[in-house]
């Protein structure tokens, strides 16, 4: 359960930044908007033959859990960390360019 808990958590933040980005420059009606259509787009993006399976953070805290696989999905938990990262430190220099 443990191994479960530390997948969802880390798989999750690279989902979570794409709204934390969308704060800092959109009124919070648009920037639900925005979020939804990201996560539709990314969902798409994962289903697409050219994208590889092991990075699909859908299916990594899905089909391929740690429950279910016996395996810690590695590969998708890095590429949401370093999605996380890239998308936190754009909305970091949005608000150090504001200044609020």
């Amino acid at each position: 359960m443990l191994q479960q808990a530390v997948d969802l958590v880390i798989c999750s933040t690279g989902l979570y930044a794409f709204p934390t980005l969308f704060a800092t420059f959109l009124d919070e009606q648009w920037r639900y908007f925005g979020s939804m259509s990201m996560m539709f787009g990314l969902r798409y993006l994962f289903t697409q033959p050219v994208f590889p399976p092991s990075l699909n953070l859908m299916r990594a805290m899905g089909e391929d859990s740690p429950i279910v696989s016996h395996s810690m999905p590695w590969a998708a938990m890095a590429f949401s960390l370093g999605l996380a990262a890239v998308l936190f430190y754009a909305a970091l220099k949005i608000v150090q360019r504001r200044e609020y």
